[in-house]
């Protein structure tokens, strides 16, 4: 009996288990998971949901080692209840996850890899990164973390150096100081290299007074010097070599130091830096002058020649404008052109003359607000600027020719430099190359364009003044059309580059450079090429009204805003000048009208330029209405247009300038009787409004009057000093 009585307990639980295993059958998963576990992105949502189901039927011991079994369980049941947790995970899984977890045994082992792989991915850099799944192929490679411990300790010091958060990061290596060289990336980066990577340079400071072994390598075998030549991370490079200067003799598994790093990837201060520093030079040596010295240190063999060379195209310094060269005057050009005869001696005085004026001009104008500093700030920095301009484009000039030199007449080691300084309009780089190589001339890029398409599709005005008499001289190089049968003409009819674009101010300048383009181009071809048809069946008078109708109405819009903004002031001017000139000041002479003060001196300075205020903004308002009501057609932008905007803003300046003085003659007429010292105060308000005035619009009159009378094609003064120049009969084939 008693034997019967406790198979019937073992009955009645078993019934129970079964009943409770049944009831965990049935349930519905939608109502708990409602997302499919897709990746990293929707994990935490996905996990959060799978957890308050397996909670909710008390089966939290199926996946969480730490939950011991209940012991009233049997072998049996808890295999089935392991394949039906695991079938919950799974059936919430979307294919191209599930397939990376089902050949796992237990639920157990699938939601500890999930729980692995989830940690890991965090702290994936992010050239190693899955955006869309665990990345699981990524992470077939790192090695088992040993524990959970160990798991979020390395997590935690990924986020303190992505966030550059130091106390995070020291609270850790107070405890761990063997954490600072341990790998916490898929890659093998540590917390030196993320520091590094990502700038936070105050986070490096503090950590590398934790750190002695700096020589940690990832997976490709780059320490954090290597990482920071590659992303130009100068001060970080800094600490790092003044902590151990044996980094910048370390290879990485490509045999690569950390400057050839900074080469390859064109971080030419950091180059300039690593040199300095291997080299042992004197740190005070500019960039370019330490260029010079490792390319003469270096055998013409090196593997940085090509490099050199495409770095050197793309970070070409620009030569001095010019009110840049009239502060700064080259003394070697003007000999050589104007003052060919003249002593350099006696040219000094004269420079001493003008820029004295010209910080006497400055200097007045500083005075408007009253601090001295203004005037070391608007003159003397400026000056320095220039002067470290002109050195850098001097020894830019210099290390190019050396690798020009060095690298021969090869074509091959060549061609991408010359098309980058075609497609930026770096002409000094395209003389140099041509002169190096003359057949680079016949390079062609990934679409088929010569240099001398790409000058004109990039508007490199430069480069093309440079080969213009090569394109005169070589039949072949004018009739030469691309893959779309697009002639010259057809190619100046396609839009420029908006790079290209942003260099001219406002839409109708802008337009105003692409009709000159055409115009050049059009003197090049015959007159029937003018109507020949492309591929598309588009003669370039077609091409260019279909590419540019968006800038027409651009320009449209922006000169009616400007004309019509400017009719505004003039129009006010206008009023205020009128009544001012039939309201006499002081009255008149009630029996013969005659003003009271006409015998001063102060009323004649404002009788005359009250009238010639109302004068001139009665002709800028008639201007400005104008081009309010011109037609707008492609060719009036060309001159038409531009003309009639800068004799506008001309008349507007000087009307502004007028009605100022001549209001300042009546305070002085009205207020200043016996007081002539208060002449000068008046002066200095008066130009006041006159230095806003060209200060806002005098930008846009220069490049108005450049844009439409300064040609921009022919012989130019810099193309004198090229080595390819009209005499020179290299290319003539």
């Amino acid at each position: 009996m008693e034997m019967a009585g406790s198979l019937s307990a073992l009955d009645v639980s078993a019934i129970k288990e079964d009943l409770k295993y049944s009831q965990a059958l049935s349930v519905n998963v939608s109502n708990f998971v409602s997302v499919k576990l897709s990746g990293l992105s929707n994990y935490e949502i996905w996990k959060a949901q799978m957890l308050c189901l397996i909670k909710s039927q008390a089966l939290l011991h199926i996946i969480d080692a730490e939950n011991h079994f209940p012991e009233d369980k049997g072998v049996h049941m808890i295999a089935q209840y392991d394949e039906l947790v695991k079938g919950w995970i799974f059936s919430s899984m979307k294919e191209k996850v599930l397939k990376d977890f089902v050949d796992l045994g237990t639920a157990q082992e699938v939601w500890k890899k999930l729980e692995l792989l989830n940690v890991s991915i965090i702290y994936l850099n992010s050239e190693d990164r899955v955006d869309f799944t665990f990345g699981i192929e990524s992470l077939r490679d790192v090695p088992e973390l040993e524990n959970g411990h160990s798991i979020r300790r390395k997590k935690e010091l990924y986020d303190a150096a992505v966030e550059g958060c130091w106390w995070k990061a020291k609270s850790i290596l107070k405890k761990h100081q063997s954490a600072a060289t341990e790998a916490i990336t898929a890659n093998g980066n540590t917390i030196l290299h993320l520091a590094v990577e990502r700038g936070h340079n105050y986070f490096l400071e503090k950590l590398l007074e934790f750190v002695e072994d700096i020589e940690t390598k990832n997976q490709k075998g780059r320490t954090a010097l290597h990482i920071a030549a590659m992303v130009g991370n100068t001060h970080a490079a800094q600490l790092l070599v003044q902590k151990k200067k044996e980094l910048l003799v370390n290879l990485d598994h490509n045999q690569e130091s950390p400057l050839d790093c900074a080469f390859s990837n064109m971080k030419l201060n950091m180059s300039t830096y690593l040199l300095k520093s291997a080299m042992s030079s004197d740190l005070s040596f500019d960039a370019r002058g330490l260029a010079w010295e490792l390319l003469n240190k270096f055998p013409s063999d090196y593997p940085i020649r090509e490099t050199a060379l495409m770095a050197i195209t793309v970070t070409f310094p620009t030569e001095l404008g010019f009110m840049e060269s009239f502060i700064y005057p080259s003394f070697d050009n003007v000999r050589k052109k104007t003052f060919r005869r003249v002593p350099i001696a006696t040219l000094y005085p004269v420079y001493l003359i003008i820029f004295a004026l010209f910080l006497l001009l400055r200097l007045t104008l500083s005075m408007l607000y009253f601090l001295l500093w203004k005037v070391l700030v608007v003159t003397v920095h400026p000056i320095k600027n220039i002067e470290k301009k002109k050195k850098d484009y001097q020894e830019a000039k210099k290390i190019l020719s050396l690798i020009c030199t060095q690298l021969g007449t090869s074509t091959n080691n060549y061609k991408e430099a010359i098309l980058e300084a075609v497609r930026q309009g770096t002409y000094e780089v395209v003389d140099e190359i041509l002169f190096a190589s003359p057949t680079t001339i016949n390079c062609k890029d990934k679409n088929g364009h010569n240099i001398i398409q790409l000058a004109i599709i990039n508007r490199s005005e430069k480069v093309y003044n440079l080969i213009h008499h090569i394109i005169e001289r070589t039949e072949s190089y004018r009739t030469t059309k691309d893959s779309s049968q697009n002639n010259f003409v057809h190619l100046a009819g396609r839009l420029a580059p908006s790079f290209v674009l942003d260099r001219t101010t406002g839409a109708a300048l802008q337009l105003q450079r692409e009709l000159k383009w055409r115009e050049e181009m059009e003197k090049l071809m015959l007159p029937l090429e003018l109507i020949e048809e492309n591929f598309h069946k588009e003669t370039p008078a077609m091409m260019f009204t279909r590419e540019h109708q968006d800038l027409m109405k651009q320009g449209e819009i922006w000169m009616k805003e400007t004309a019509g903004s400017c009719s505004i002031t003039a129009a006010l001017i206008v009023t205020v000048v009128f009544a001012a000139a039939i309201t006499v000041p002081g009255g008149s002479n009630q029996e013969s009208g005659i003003p009271v003060f006409k015998n001063e001196t102060a009323f004649t300075v404002f009788a005359v330029f009250n009238a010639f205020s109302l004068y001139t903004a009665a002709a800028a308002l008639l201007l400005f209405l104008s081009i309010l009501t011109a037609r707008f057609s492609e060719r009036d932008f060309l001159v038409s247009l531009p003309r009639r905007l800068i004799l506008g803003l001309l008349t507007l300046f000087l009307s502004t300038t007028a009605m100022i003085v001549a209001f300042g003659a009546i305070l002085f007429l009205v207020f200043c009787d016996s007081r002539p010292w208060m002449l000068a105060p008046i002066c200095v308000f008066t130009c006041l409004p006159i230095s806003v005035i060209v200060t806002i619009k005098l930008p846009l009159l220069v490049d108005l009057i450049q844009s439409t009378y300064f040609p921009i094609f022919g012989q130019q003064s810099y193309l004198e000093s090229c080595k390819i120049n009209t005499k020179n009969t290299t290319f003539m084939r």
